[in-house]
């Protein structure tokens, strides 16, 4: 199973045959923790990591926190150049709920990696088979700025630019209304598999989505 679909075997009688399913059990004791479907550029933390007491800090209320208002960022009245809003940090407070893990996960940065803590997603799409999709508000550990990080199975098709790549040009040709455009990329280069199955057991029909991590 991947985002794509579920590949499933021809059904057999494990009782008549019971060898079949302890070779089945003895091959899946053999897989690492990438192919068993573990994202190992995500890393969680516990509560006695210096991260993730970091992140309790971040999230409490600062004095100089901005209202929501309209604020003019490049004023000299501003106590820091690194304002944070008040819906902000209160949105990553959220995040830091008990009952849910906590994380440090990677993001490529052209030729470089990016770290970032996250929390509970501020949203998360629904389903099996999607494209997954998360949005958190999460701690860059390189700028020390909250931003925010969406994470994504994106469609694979050919001439189909990324978005971080499309929002990468926008942001260079000055349109406004446009999130400012951070890092992206495809995580370790993950892609799923269901889509070569597909194209091989069903030759001359169309490819189904074809995701890549983002």
């Amino acid at each position: 199973w991947d985002r794509s679909g579920t590949i499933v075997t021809h059904a057999f009688d494990y009782v008549a045959t019971p060898y079949l399913l302890c070779e089945i059990l003895w091959r899946m004791s053999l897989l690492s923790e990438e192919q068993l479907g573990v994202d190992t550029s995500a890393t969680r933390l516990r509560p006695d990591d210096t991260d993730y007491k970091l992140m309790d800090f971040l999230a409490v209320e600062a004095p100089n926190d901005l209202s929501s208002e309209g604020h003019d960022l490049t004023a000299g009245e501003l106590k820091t150049d690194r304002p944070v809003f008040v819906h902000v940090r209160a949105k990553f407070r959220e995040a830091m709920d008990s009952n849910w893990p906590r994380y440090r996960v990677e993001v490529p940065d052209g030729n470089a990696t990016r770290i970032f803590l996250i929390g509970k997603p501020s949203f998360y799409a629904q389903g099996m088979a999607c494209r997954g999709t998360k949005g958190y508000v999460a701690w860059d550990t390189r700028t020390k700025r909250f931003v925010w990080l969406k994470d994504a199975w994106r469609i694979d098709y050919e001439r189909m630019e990324p978005e971080g790549a499309i929002l990468g040009k926008l942001n260079a040709e000055g349109l406004v209304n446009v999130p400012t455009l951070v890092c992206h990329g495809d995580i370790r280069n993950q892609k799923t598999r269901t889509p070569d199955i597909w194209e091989a057991q069903q030759p001359g029909l169309p490819t189904p989505i074809s995701d890549a991590a983002l």
